[in-house]
C-alpha cells in the first residue's frame, strides 16, 4: 500500500534518565526514524511529518503535537503511517498505549510502527509478538514509578537537610551566589518585612498594610521580583499590594529562619493536581539562614490570625444570607460581609488598589435584602402572567389532529411508492409500453412531491406546537412562580434564585438570576 503521509513521533522526558542516553535524543530518534522510511520502497513517494514534544513526560498524553498528530491520523485515517522509535516514544502508560494499538489505530485504519521494538500493526497476527508487547508496555508503565520514587527521595533527603526547593527565592531574601537551595537576606526588601510584621505587631489589618504600602509606592513581592528578573506565576494580575498578600508573608516561617518544605504534592504520577500537605507533615528545619524576625514574633503574629468561626451550619447560613453572591461591579471580587454588626454589612476588601473604582467604606446588607426580596416578587408576579398567556394561547393547539393528519399524508406517500412499483411489474412483464410506463410514473413522482411538501410543513407545524406547549413547563418561569407570595428571604431561596448580585454603589446594583436566561426567552417568545 502507498501512503501519503508518515507521522515520525518524536518525545524526550524531563522526568526520568532520557536525558542521560543519547540514542534517545530527538536528533537520534529523528534520523532513525529516516533511514527506516528510506529503507521501506512502500513509504519513498510519502510526505514525513516530524512531530516532537521535547520535556513532556510519557505518562500524560497532554502533549502538543501529540495531540496534533493524533487529530490529523484522524482526518487522514489509511492514507497515514505512524512510526515511533520504541514503545516508551510513544507514551509509558500501559493501558492508554495499549489502548492507541489495539483499539484506536484499528478503528482509524492507522498503521503503527514502533522500530526498536519490531513491532507493526501490519504484520500478521502471528508475527506481531503481541503478548511481548502489552510485556514491554507493562516495564514501560513501571519505569517512571520508580524514577519518581527516585526523585521523591532525592527531594526529601535535600528538604530534611534544610535546601530551599524553590525556583523564586521568598520575598526579603536572594539565592546565594553559590547555590539556589541556599537563602541571604535581600537588604532592599528585608526591611519592608519587618514593617510588615511591626505594622501587625501595633495592631493593623491587612487591609491597612496593604493600604500604607500602596501608598508609600513599595513595589509588592510579584512586581519586585520580576523586576530582579524571576519569572513569577501570574504576575500580570498581583502587580499590587492585597491583603492576601500580606497575610501570606505574616504565616510564612521561612523570615524566623525556618525551612519549610514539602507543602504539596502530586495526587498520582499521571496527575496534574497536587494536594496541600497538612501542616504538621511537612518539613520544617530551623537556622538554616539568617533570620528577619525572631520566632517569639512570628507566634504572635500566628496567634493574632487566628478566629474562631461557628461550629452551627444553620447559624452560619442564617447569618451569610448572601453569601457568596455580593460581587463588587468594579474590580468582580467577593465582597466581604460583615456579621458582627446587628445588621450585617459590605465592603469591598481591595479599595486600596490603585485607580480601582471600588466603593470606600461600608454599606447595610438591609436595603439589599429589600430590593432582592421586592425584585423576586416581581419576576414571580411577571412569571405567574406569562405562563397565564402561555397556557391560553396553547388552547388553540390541536397537535393529534396535526399528527392524524401526518399520518394520512404517510400513507398516501407509500401508496405511491407501491403504485410505481406496479407499474415497474406492468412494464417489464410488457403490459405497458416505455412511454406509457414514463408518462405514468411522471404523475406518480408529482403527487408524491406535493405529499412530501405537504408533510414536510406538517412535521413542522408539529414540532412548533410541541415547542410551544412545552413551555408551560419552562423551569425559569415555574421556578420563580412558586415564590409569588414570598414574605421574607432565606438562605435556601437566594441560593437558587440569585447567581450574584453586582455592587456598584448604594444607588447601583445589578441582581443576575440562575434562571435568566431561560426566563427572558420565555417571555420573548411570549412578546413575538
Amino acid at each position: 500500500m502507498r501512503y501519503k503521509y508518515v507521522f515520525a513521533y518524536l518525545r524526550l522526558s524531563n522526568d526520568d534518565d532520557d536525558k542521560t542516553d543519547e540514542s534517545n535524543s530527538i536528533k537520534n530518534q529523528r534520523l532513525l526514524i529516516e533511514r527506516f522510511v528510506e529503507n521501506c520502497k512502500e513509504f519513498r513517494e510519502a510526505e514525513i511529518m516530524f512531530f516532537a514534544d521535547d520535556g513532556y513526560s510519557g505518562t500524560d498524553f497532554e502533549r502538543p503535537d501529540f495531540k496534533r498528530m493524533i487529530a490529523l491520523a484522524k482526518q487522514e485515517g489509511p492514507s497515514c503511517c505512524i512510526i515511533v522509535k520504541d514503545l516508551s516514544r510513544f507514551g509509558r502508560d500501559t493501558i492508554t498505549v495499549q489502548n492507541y494499538i489495539e483499539k484506536v489505530f484499528p478503528f482509524l485504519q492507522v498503521r503503527f510502527i514502533a522500530i526498536n521494538d519490531y513491532y507493526d500493526s501490519n504484520s500478521s497476527y502471528s508475527s506481531r509478538k503481541d503478548t511481548e508487547i502489552k510485556f514491554k508496555n507493562l516495564i514501560n508503565g513501571i519505569y517512571p514509578a520508580i524514577c519518581s520514587e527516585n526523585i521523591k527521595q532525592v527531594v526529601r533527603k535535600c528538604a530534611e537537610a534544610g535546601k530551599y526547593m524553590g525556583s523564586i527565592p521568598p520575598y526579603g531574601y536572594l539565592f546565594s551566589e553559590n547555590t539556589k537551595t541556599a537563602l541571604v537576606v535581600d537588604k532592599e526588601a528585608a526591611p519592608v518585612v519587618r514593617m510588615i510584621f511591626d505594622r501587625r505587631l501595633a495592631g493593623s489589618g491587612y487591609s491597612d498594610i496593604a493600604r500604607e504600602l500602596e501608598e508609600k509606592e513599595i513595589a509588592s513581592p510579584y512586581a519586585y521580583l520580576t523586576g530582579k528578573g524571576f519569572a513569577c506565576y501570574k504576575v500580570n494580575v498581583r502587580l499590587q499590594w492585597t491583603p492576601g498578600i500580606v497575610s501570606k508573608i505574616l504565616k510564612n516561617p521561612v523570615y524566623a529562619g525556618i525551612m519549610e518544605n514539602h507543602k504539596t504534592e502530586r495526587t498520582s504520577l499521571a496527575a496534574k493536581t497536587v494536594r496541600t500537605v497538612p501542616e504538621d507533615e511537612r518539613i520544617y528545619v530551623e537556622g538554616t539562614h539568617e533570620t528577619i524576625v525572631t520566632k517569639e514574633e512570628l507566634k504572635r503574629v500566628a496567634a493574632m490570625v487566628k478566629h474562631q468561626k461557628s461550629t452551627d451550619p444553620a447559624k452560619r447560613r442564617e447569618r451569610y444570607l448572601f453569601s457568596g453572591k455580593i460581587r463588587c461591579a468594579h474590580c468582580r471580587r467577593l465582597m466581604l460581609i460583615r456579621t458582627e454588626y446587628t445588621i450585617p454589612k459590605i465592603r469591598c476588601r481591595f479599595v486600596h488598589t490603585k485607580d480601582s473604582g471600588c466603593f470606600v467604606g461600608v454599606y447595610s446588607v438591609e436595603p439589599i435584602e429589600k430590593m432582592v426580596l421586592q425584585l423576586i416578587r416581581q419576576q414571580a408576579a411577571m412569571a405567574d402572567e406569562t405562563l397565564k398567556q402561555i397556557k391560553e394561547m396553547n388552547k388553540t393547539l390541536d397537535i393529534s389532529k396535526l399528527r392524524r393528519k401526518k399520518g394520512a399524508y404517510e400513507g398516501q406517500l407509500k401508496n405511491c411508492r407501491s403504485r410505481k412499483m406496479e407499474l415497474y411489474e406492468a412494464y417489464a412483464t410488457g403490459n405497458l409500453t416505455k412511454e406509457e410506463y414514463l408518462d405514468k410514473k411522471k404523475g406518480i413522482a408529482q403527487k408524491e412531491s406535493g405529499y412530501k411538501e405537504q408533510l414536510l410543513e406538517l412535521q413542522e407545524r408539529i414540532a412548533e406546537a410541541e415547542a410551544q406547549k412545552a413551555k408551560e413547563k419552562d423551569p425559569g418561569l415555574k421556578v420563580f412562580v412558586r415564590y409569588k407570595n414570598l414574605e421574607a428571604l432565606s438562605y435556601p431561596v437566594v441560593q437558587e434564585l440569585v447567581k450574584e448580585i453586582r455592587f456598584y454603589d448604594p444607588e447601583h446594583m445589578e441582581v443576575i438570576w440562575n434562571f435568566r436566561d431561560e426566563y427572558i426567552e420565555a417571555e420573548k417568545r411570549i412578546s413575538d
